[in-house]
């Protein structure tokens, strides 16, 4: 029994660990220091037929948020206004597909109501 429930739980924990470094890395794609990630909304992204997204929100504003991704050399910033940024993800000249969509305030989908924290979704279209 002991090692059959050994198994079991490495199984999972390493399942679970796969789960965290895809949510952590977001196609490779650099996280905003400090963010944390956020399933459900990642998996709402999703769902409306976006892409395939990876949504993180953190407490810092909409402006540090961009000045970070400013300087990210692989970010190319196509969109800018008062609540919301949009970068293209680059790899030498190649555009990847990945798009960086950064906004606060913002609307949290399962209570309808406006977040004023920031939320950074990095989708990639499906084709």
């Amino acid at each position: 029994m002991r090692p059959k429930f050994i198994a079991v739980f490495l199984g999972l924990a390493f399942l679970c660990g796969i789960q965290m470094v895809s949510a952590g890395q977001g196609f490779g794609v650099k996280v905003y220091d400090g963010a944390k990630y956020d399933e459900a909304i990642s998996k709402f992204v999703s769902g409306i037929g976006a892409g395939e997204a990876f949504c993180y929100v953190t407490k810092d504003s909409l402006e540090k948020v961009v000045a970070f991704y400013k300087k990210q050399p692989s970010f190319e910033l196509f969109s800018n206004d008062k609540e919301t940024a949009m970068f293209m993800y680059k790899k030498g000249n190649r555009d990847t597909g990945i798009n960086i969509t950064i906004q606060n305030p913002w609307m949290d989908t399962k209570t309808g109501k406006m977040r004023n924290d920031t939320l950074i979704s990095i989708v990639k279209p499906t084709t």
